[in-house]
């Protein structure tokens, strides 16, 4: 169930994102994103006002460990969305998109080593790397300016590659939520305080230039509730309740979508890049699959069958003779 949810989440994303390539410049990015964060804000708060008033119980714990985790998931949102927007100011979005999303899984096991969590299989660690080669092969076929080696370049790929860690860091502080018991329409009513915030500020400050006029506000909140809240909701519940690794590695995929779909909305197909993005999905898909538990003995959990293996060990080690 979660990687269902996680999967119609990123098909989502990547038929709204399809669409809205190359109708909102940098400002207008900018704008749109401010309006949807807070239309995601308004109506998750909205349903989970209505699911609380339905249950007539507290879904979310409101201990010290849970605000904690709130304020780090409101940080870790803000550096992953307005960090991924404003390295479009000096690199491709190909570059962008690919490298925040390639990153991710390596990211996951990094952060994972660091907290003593234990090595992952060479299987998936060798998934990671390729994921992230693949990720770069299709943004260097999809525009050839990423292999530039510039000042402005390597700082907009360094600020994505944050992006993507901090994307990363979202997968973990979502399963730690969920472990938490808090309600995931609880978290995405909470979650994105500090990015609205701080790209209104933005705008304020003229960061993203003069932004266009665009479509009239009313259909802006509309495409941003179908376009990234209804996606982000599932998403949220799927990361709450999937292994974070699994999750990073699905949303890997989310580059290459979002090319195909831009092909659905009158975009052009290149051969090589659909086989790099095929091959990029098998991965990902055979990297989804969770490590396969080593074998334990089964422990019955009564204490009267545990004293009898016990005893039975015992005998047999008395009465064996000596090898």
């Amino acid at each position: 169930m979660p990687t269902a949810l996680i999967l119609v989440s990123v098909l989502l994303q990547a038929l709204a994102d399809g669409f809205l390539s190359g109708r909102l410049g940098f400002g207008g990015s900018l704008q749109f994103s401010c309006i949807a964060f807070v239309t995601a804000t308004v109506a998750c708060g909205a349903l989970h006002a209505a699911r609380r008033t339905r249950t007539a119980r507290r879904t979310a714990p409101r201990g010290p460990g849970t605000v904690r985790l709130m304020a780090l998931m409101n940080l870790a949102t803000a550096v992953t969305f307005l960090g991924f927007y404003i390295s479009l100011a000096w690199v491709p979005a190909a570059l962008a998109s690919s490298v925040q999303s390639g990153v991710g899984p390596l990211a996951v096991i990094c952060t994972g080593l660091v907290r003593g969590e234990g090595r992952p299989g060479p299987g998936r660690v060798a998934a990671a790397l390729g994921l992230l080669v693949l990720s770069g092969a299709i943004a260097l076929r999809l525009d050839g300016r990423a292999g530039a080696l510039d000042g402005a370049t390597l700082g907009g790929t360094a600020l994505v590659a944050l992006s993507g860690v901090s994307a990363a860091l979202l997968a973990r502080l979502s399963r730690q939520l969920g472990q938490a018991g808090a309600e995931p329409t609880w978290v995405m009513t909470h979650r994105f305080h500090l990015t609205y915030v701080c790209a209104g500020a933005l705008l304020l400050l003229g960061a993203g230039g003069t932004a266009s006029a665009g479509p009239p506000l009313p259909l802006m909140a509309l495409t941003a509730l179908g376009a990234v809240a209804l996606p982000l909701l599932l998403l949220q519940f799927g990361l709450q309740r999937a292994e974070p690794l699994s999750a990073m590695v699905l949303l890997s995929t989310l580059p290459g979508l979002v090319y195909l779909s831009q092909a659905v909305f009158g975009g052009t197909l290149d051969p090589v890049t659909c086989a790099l993005i095929a091959l990029l999905i098998a991965v990902a898909v055979l990297a989804a699959r969770p490590d396969r538990p080593t074998a334990a003995p089964v422990d019955s959990g009564d204490p009267a069958d545990r004293a009898e293996t016990r005893s039975r060990q015992s005998a047999s080690l008395t009465s064996s003779p000596p090898a």
